[in-house]
């Protein structure tokens, strides 16, 4: 389900999901008060590992420390920070409050922002290439995703061994 929110002009589209919550909240604040420096106190930024299909785009992984309330069972600290994949044009402005649209989009209930990338990257190149438009595609890492055993995927990656995938 996509709901347009006319925050400032339909800058921020918004496609499902619970935990954008925090991400929308933010949108709408440097909306109104263009922050003047990203990411904002609070959040961190770094590489994202995705693949080079669309060379005029760049993903990163942006964090948001939002720790799960007291009465939560006992959990990884890693559950206690909010992720989204943030792509932009490699041409882009840095700061997201700068952008032409903000699309976010949360995954369902077995898949994590990784599915999307195709999808954004797609967008934000041809928003650019047709139109001359910086937007941006935010898709947001489901919580539950921090409780992944990855260690197969990262080892097979090392030893290029399909066997250390599954075994």
């Amino acid at each position: 389900m996509i709901r347009v929110l006319s925050a400032r002009r339909d800058r921020v589209v918004f496609i499902g999901g619970l935990l954008t919550a925090v991400l929308l909240a933010f949108m709408l604040t440097c909306s109104a008060a263009r922050a003047a420096s990203w990411p904002p106190a609070g959040f961190t930024e770094g590489p994202a590992d995705q693949n080079t299909s669309f060379p005029d785009t760049e993903a990163t992984d942006v964090s948001v420390y939002a720790p799960l309330p007291s009465s939560f069972p006992a959990h990884p600290a890693a559950c206690d920070y909010l992720h989204f994949l943030r792509i932009k044009h490699i041409g882009g402005p840095q700061n997201p409050s700068d952008a032409s649209k903000i699309l976010i989009a949360q995954p369902g209930i077995l898949e994590g922002a990784s599915p999307f990338y195709e999808i954004g990257a797609d967008m934000v190149t041809r928003a650019y290439n047709e139109r001359h438009s910086y937007i941006e595609f935010w898709a947001v890492d489901r919580r539950p995703n921090c409780l992944e055993d990855l260690n197969g995927i990262l080892l097979e990656r090392q030893t290029h061994n399909l066997h250390d995938l599954i075994d």
